[in-house]
Order: structure tokens, then sequence, then C-alpha cells
């Protein structure tokens, strides 16, 4: 059934869908034809303007292990000068860069450690990019601040059903999170995998709880599955 309301909706995702795609002001306008009980749609776009990246400054926490690791890693960025400014692309770097860290030890550090600016006026036709990461994530305030710190494995535990006949070792060979190595993400999904792919658990839990300004305890939590069903 149609709804004047739903039309102006539309309008409103496709704009907003643009603007994070980098099209800037872009404008959409709809037209109804009425051909007796059916309504016909159509929507006009006019796409908005585009700015390609001039330069990227990159913001870093000084004088730590965290921002040489940082820097080594830019040069596999998703966005670079002369590409198009996009809500779309920092967030998609965002996630890219905040899953490498996470594996050389970052446990705590996430995209919203990232702080963008861009300016459009200083340079016409252009932007040039400002790039922040910040030791305090966007829903904090600066005052909850905290170094960025690698962080290792401390205890890891393993509990299971005592019901459940298996050798211990086939769980500690399958498990390649140990203790004193450096928390990496990878190993916690790889770690879920292999538990997971001998399909004798209805659910496989990991967890990390952090312990001290650089440690982390691992728990990981099997629950077993039942031997015997139908469908």
């Amino acid at each position: 059934v149609y709804e004047s309301d739903l039309v102006d909706a539309t309008i409103e995702n496709i704009e907003n869908r643009l603007e994070y795609l980098g099209y800037y002001g872009s404008s959409v306008e709809s037209r109804i034809n009425v051909k007796k009980k059916r309504v016909y749609v159509n929507y006009d776009i006019t796409l908005g303007k585009r700015f390609p990246v001039k330069d990227i400054e990159i913001v870093l926490p000084e004088d730590t292990t965290f921002a040489n690791d940082f820097i080594r890693d830019t040069a596999s960025m998703l966005i670079r000068p002369g590409d198009f400014l996009s809500e779309d692309i920092l967030e998609k770097e965002t996630v890219r860069s905040s899953a490498v860290m996470k594996n050389l030890g970052y446990f705590e550090f996430n995209k919203n450690h990232f702080f963008f600016e861009a300016d459009t006026l200083s340079i016409p036709d252009t932007a040039l990019l400002k790039m922040t990461i910040n030791e305090y994530t966007r829903n904090t305030s600066p005052s909850t601040a905290s170094p960025i710190r690698r962080f290792y494995i401390d205890d890891v535990t393993i509990s299971y059903p005592k019901t459940l006949k298996i050798k211990e070792k086939i769980l500690l060979d399958l498990n390649t999170i140990t203790p004193g190595s450096i928390y990496s993400a990878d190993n916690v999904n790889q770690t879920y995998s292999r538990l997971s792919a001998i399909r004798v658990f209805s659910s496989v839990n990991v967890g990390m709880t952090q312990k001290d300004t650089n440690l982390v305890d691992c728990s990981i939590t099997l629950t077993q599955s039942k031997m015997q069903g139908f469908k």
C-alpha cells in the first residue's frame, strides 16, 4: 500500500547512504505517477561532490611501542592520497587496522580509538585528512585515557564435563593459547575453530579477562553435546 511517509524515508536513506560513500551534498527527489489504482515512484538522484585526499596526517601517542607497531602497518592502509574521502573507507580501515593491532597483543585496542578530521576548505576541491589515535575511545572522555599496552597470556584453564570421555591431552593439543605468549585474536579464533571441529561440544566459549595492567587470563569452557538425537 502506498504511503507518502515511506517515500520521504527512502529519500533520506538514499541521501545518507550517498554521503557515507563520499558523495557530499547529494540530492534526491521523487516523482509520483498514479494510474488507476497503481502508484509508480521514481527517484531522481543528483550526485554530490567527491573530495580526493591530498594528504594524510597521522597523530600517535608519543614514544610508545604501539606507535612503532602502528607505523609499520601503515603501508597496508586502505586509504591513500589520491583516493576519494568517504566514511565507508575510513570505517573499513579502522576495522582492518584494529584487527592487526589485536594480533600484535593490543588486547584493549579497537576501532573507537580512531578519530578523524577532514579539511575541505584549505585547498579547493581536495581534502586534508587527519587521523588521530587517542588513548581513550570515542564514547569516553580524555580523563579516562590510559596507555595502549601490549598484553600477554597469564593463566589458561580448560573446563569441561567430567562425563565426557576424552583425553585431556587432546584438548591441550588443540589449544593454541599458551601462558607467557603475546595475546593474539587469531589464536583465540583458531582455538575456537579447532575445538568446534571435533564435533563433541554443543558450545565452545573462549573468554579473556584482564588480570593486570598487561596480563589476561584465558578461560575455555566446553559444553558437551548429546551423543544421540533425531529430527
